[in-house]
């Protein structure tokens, strides 16, 4: 075809340089002829392809397909509005570009001006726009869909330079098919989106993807954009992807909201939450696997899970927990002993559940609590013997189901269901904390403890309703910054001691009634005399006092060497357990003072002071079957009645 007028050739310098007039374009050819003055002139016949201002579009009305090829610097602004697409064109230079039809293309209403218009009926084929006529040297194409519902069959954009891909918050797509976005510049999906695939392609770029909208459903995804990836920025916000989420290193994700699967994997290489956040594989059916594999960053926003009740959420490598973390469904693994290190920091004090499973400590997992106090909640607990545990603080470990019992050092290889952690898991709990709890504030379970060696101060506590059992010998080798060593906090009628307490100059203190159930139970501060000076004994009676399992009178032996005040009965002194059982035979207590601050009955002859005793009060009642065997040393008595 001719050339349009409005472009010339510089003779001088060879420059091609003008305006085509008339907008035209497509493929011209031209033939340049020099001459020197000496015959012949020479030619050179040349093809140059002259494109529209903003583009082409492609419309093929059989498909209902449309198909846009920007170009350079081109920004196409799509909206709908009363079930019509318009697509604004623009130029950030102030031009007002067009698009015109390609070879064979259907026209669109307002073709050859700056918007262009076509009903949503007429894209179920699909829509496309790529900057496929840009120069491809430096282009800059910005795709933004600002408003309405865009409903199509199918949505492909592709961008090859920098700009941007985006869904504003404001506006929503719904697409029958697939979503193909190939780009090397931000991909920010911030509205509602509903597609049956999507797919982030690199072009061996990285470039970060963002799916931000408040309801997102999407079939499967594909995240090859090699950038970081954001899925969701609030709390509100709902995004499925039924066939699972796998995004990998090096790969980062932020999340906040809502992230579903239909019973399909999350695997995510690394997670830092923006803000509270749920992940969720039981949108329908049982559930599937959740693996955080390289690190999460809670940023002091709840993290809850939902995996299939028989499989578990996985985290490995650097776990910064400053937040709630709960495991709803599922087991809890911290660190499986494979190739990744895991180390969970503990950043504020809280708690970590797997509500009704189990959380495990793996192979060669550091937990770090720091200064900090927290609770890892579940029915079982599973510390591997290389595991390592350090900090400062307060941690504890507790049933989340009402009732359910503990069993603590030798009593663990008990066939019963309950909470197991056995001495080899305790030794891991090596000294240095402030206290290790089993148990929490209202738990009603049954704490059982066989023979147990504690390397912190060891809090026992089921105020709600159960009972504290010792069947074995318990020796505390830890102290706390209060000096206690054991603090059994019952619910008021029910530690029954079957076995010795042995401290090394840490104090016992026991908020409980306390049934004598050996001939013979020791409760000693001294570690046998290894620790002279000793440490206080209390015991408070709680509501049915001291007393010796029913029809036989034990006995009980309270040491707390030099410096040790002993206070027995602070509550409900010594007596039958309100007909529960029968009076304690000999009680012998040594200590720097003791006091019996409510009336008590024995069924033997009490021993009370040593010549290192200073002080014993007896404010209540005491009375003993061999009331001539009272026997009382010290160096300040004050009695009550005596009998």
């Amino acid at each position: 075809m001719l050339f349009r007028s409005g472009v010339s050739l510089n003779s001088n310098t060879g420059e091609l340089s003008g305006v085509v007039a008339g907008n035209a374009n497509g493929d011209f050819d031209i033939v340049v002829k020099v001459s020197n003055g000496i015959s012949p002139d020479a030619t050179q016949n040349f093809r140059i392809t002259v494109i529209p201002s903003g583009g082409l579009y492609y419309y093929d009305a059989a498909a209902k397909s449309l198909k846009f090829s920007v170009a350079d610097g081109v920004d196409v602004n799509v909206s709908e509005s009363g079930g019509v697409v318009s697509f604004s064109v623009s130029k950030p230079t102030g031009q007002a570009p067009v698009f015109v039809p390609g070879p064979g293309s259907g026209t669109l209403t307002g073709s050859g001006t700056g918007v262009l218009s076509i009903t949503s009926a007429n894209l179920t084929g699909g829509l496309s726009i790529d900057n496929s006529l840009a120069s491809q040297s430096s282009p800059d194409n910005d795709i933004l869909i600002s408003a309405g519902n865009l409903q199509a069959g199918s949505l492909k954009i592709g961008i090859a330079g920098s700009g941007s891909i985006g869904l504003a918050k404001d506006a929503s797509a719904s697409i029958t098919g697939a979503i193909a976005i190939s780009s090397v510049s931000p991909v920010n999906l911030a509205g509602s989106l509903t597609a049956n695939s999507a797919s982030f392609d690199s072009q061996l770029v990285a470039y970060p993807v963002s799916i931000t909208g408040s309801v997102v459903s999407l079939g499967s995804v594909l995240f090859d954009n090699g950038g970081d990836i954001v899925l969701g920025d609030e709390a509100a916000d709902k995004l499925t992807i039924s066939s699972g989420i796998e995004i990998i290193a090096p790969t980062k994700a932020k999340a906040a909201g809502t992230l579903r699967t239909a019973s399909a994997p999350i695997s995510i290489d690394f997670l830092e939450l923006t803000g509270d956040t749920v992940l969720d594989t039981r949108a329908t059916g049982a559930g599937s696997s959740i693996t955080l594999s390289n690190g999460v960053v809670q940023n002091g926003y709840t993290l809850t899970t939902y995996a299939a009740a028989s499989q578990a959420v996985t985290l490995l490598g650097d776990v910064v927990l400053n937040d709630l973390m709960r495991t709803v469904t599922g087991n809890l693994v911290l660190g499986d002993g494979g190739s990744t290190p895991t180390t969970v920091t503990v950043a504020t004090t809280g708690k970590v559940s797997a509500l009704g499973g189990t959380i495990v400590f793996g192979d060669g997992t550091t937990v770090d609590i720091g200064g900090r106090d927290v609770t890892f909640a579940a029915d079982n607990i599973d510390i591997n013997s290389t595991s390592r545990f350090q900090g400062t603080g307060n941690i504890g470990f507790t049933p989340t189901t009402q009732g359910r019992n503990v069993f603590l050092g030798s009593e663990a290889s008990t066939s019963q269901p309950g909470m197991k952690v056995n001495q080899a898991s305790i030794n891991v709990l090596s000294a240095g904390f402030d206290s290790v709890t089993f148990g929490e504030t209202g738990f009603s379970g049954t704490i059982t403890v066989g023979e147990t060696t504690a390397y912190n101060r060891l809090n026992l506590v089921n105020n709600g309703g159960g009972k504290v059992r010792l069947t074995g010998k318990l020796t505390v080798q830890g102290t706390s910054t209060d000096g206690v060593g054991v603090f059994i906090d019952g619910s008021g009628a029910t530690t029954v001691l079957s076995a010795d307490i042995v401290t090394p100059g840490t104090a016992i203190l026991i908020s409980d009634a306390v049934e004598v159930n050996a001939p013979t139970i020791i409760l000693d501060t001294t570690n046998g005399g290894t620790a002279p000076d000793g440490a206080d004994v209390t015991i408070t009676g709680g509501t049915t006092g001291i007393y010796s399992t029913s029809g036989v009178n034990n006995n009980l032996t309270v040491t707390a060497g030099d410096k040790g005040a002993v206070s027995l009965g602070t509550l409900r002194g010594f007596g039958t357990g309100g007909g529960l059982g029968s009076l304690v035979g000999n009680l012998t207590v040594t200590g720097a003072s003791i006091s019996l601050p409510m009336a008590s009955s024995l069924g033997g002859s009490p021993i009370l002071g040593n010549a290192d005793t200073d002080l014993i009060t007896v404010d209540g009642a005491l009375t003993s079957a061999n009331a001539a065997g009272i026997v009382m040393i010290g160096t300040d008595i004050s009695l009550g009645e005596i009998g």
